[in-house]
């Protein structure tokens, strides 16, 4: 009779875990990192007419280093406003870049035409 019950205990035990693999499973398809937007998107809140930094775009990568690539408004007053690119941390340096270019569908090559340096060139 013990046996039974032991038995029949476990059987219970590996539903529930076959019940909770798929829903496991759906949680993480759920959080995926891709999103399709079907509309606009806004980020933060209509707080007035604010001068100052707004909400901020981080783009981190494959591995994050300490350069900051940031995508933001910034308000310099009521009426005068910016949208900031902010790339790297080491100001003058030639090494942080932006780049403006195309991926070739022949060749699925980065073909860069607009390159400015943290150098100003």
């Amino acid at each position: 009779m013990e046996v039974k019950k032991i038995l029949f205990q476990s059987q219970q035990k590996v539903k529930i875990i076959l019940f909770l693999i798929p829903l496991c499973l759906l949680s993480i398809k759920s959080h995926s990192q891709d999103q399709t937007i079907g509309g606009n998107l806004n980020m933060g809140y209509d707080a007035g007419a604010e001068i100052g930094k707004g909400n901020i775009i981080n783009f981190l990568g494959v591995q994050y280093n300490t350069d900051v690539m940031s995508l933001f408004r910034f308000n310099r007053a009521i009426n005068s406003s910016d949208l900031r690119v902010n790339i790297g941390d080491d100001f003058g340096s030639a090494n942080d870049r932006f780049v403006v270019g195309v991926t070739d569908w022949a060749d699925n090559l980065y073909k860069p035409f607009l390159l400015s340096t943290l150098m100003g060139r």
